[in-house]
């Protein structure tokens, strides 16, 4: 009797257990999205007065950049894919390095959240940055369903059943994802033939 008492219980527990966890993901979407309303590329960029940024674009407009906004990706450097644009937590900036051949490396991990996601006409970077996909977008990589939405799981230190290297994904000088590879060889790959 005390036996079956036992197993009911137990039974009980799991269910709980499960359907308590149904509508947690392993990987949450960030906390804060980017979007980017202003784009281009630095001519020039350096520490300006007060250890704040400035920076010229080719196209010549120039920024001064608070430090106090805030910051996604590297030093806003000569030849790095400028980003401006506001949250409802404030106004940010960020830029992304160059990989040359036309190409900005939109993925800045590894950090604690190692995913990055396919959301259909754009992509979400595991740091909060969501980019356009451009009109010719193709991937040699292939989204996977997980944690019911397509994406792709990029490395983290320590974690043996993460990948070992990272898929790169290539902005374009509008902003827009162009691409994405498992290995970026320093030119621009040729699209896969159509199916």
């Amino acid at each position: 009797m005390l036996s079956r008492l036992a197993t009911a219980a137990l039974v009980a527990l799991s269910v709980a257990l499960v359907s308590g966890c149904m509508d947690q993901y392993q990987y949450e979407y960030p906390s804060t999205i980017y979007r980017p309303t202003m784009v281009g590329v630095i001519a020039d960029g350096g520490l300006g007065g007060s250890l704040d940024w400035r920076v010229t674009l080719a196209d010549g407009g120039t920024f001064d950049l608070p430090s106090d906004e805030a910051v996604l990706g590297p030093s806003p450097l000569a030849g790095s894919l400028f980003f401006r644009g506001t949250t409802a937590s404030g106004d940010w900036w960020g830029a992304l390095d160059a990989l040359g051949d036309g190409c900005w490396e939109a993925y800045l991990g590894p950090v604690n959240n190692p995913m990055v996601w396919d959301l259909g006409s754009s992509i979400l970077f595991m740091y909060g940055l969501e980019l356009p996909k451009a009109a010719g977008y193709w991937t040699e990589v292939q989204p996977k369903m997980i944690d019911g939405r397509l994406g792709w799981l990029q490395p983290m230190h320590g974690d043996p059943y993460s990948p070992s290297e990272p898929t790169t994904f290539c902005a374009n000088a509008s902003g827009e994802i162009e691409f994405a590879v498992l290995r970026w060889t320093g030119q621009r790959p040729s699209p896969p033939p159509s199916l």
